[in-house]
């Protein structure tokens, strides 16, 4: 059994049309299998949400891996 949260926080409308936020996800206690036990992929992340037309937006994120030591990043377009 396993136990893990998300916590966030989100600030819309910075500047007009832009929506900011920061997240650590994945806090909680692992999975463990039998007598083998493994991380979940702790992660911290803030990103940003910028609204270019009524109907599209741009979107980017940019992480850390805690355990794997490694950069996220996500760019998008909705």
């Amino acid at each position: 059994m396993a136990f893990a949260l998300d916590i966030g926080f989100i600030k819309q409308d910075i500047i007009k049309n832009l929506n900011i936020g920061v997240a650590l996800k994945n806090l909680g206690t692992g999975v463990k299998f039998y007598s083998q036990k493994d991380n979940l992929p702790l992660s911290i992340v803030a990103g940003f949400d910028y609204n270019i037309f009524k109907k599209i937006d741009i979107l980017f994120d940019a992480g850390y891996s805690i355990f794997d030591k490694t950069p996220i990043i996500k760019f998008g377009i909705e």
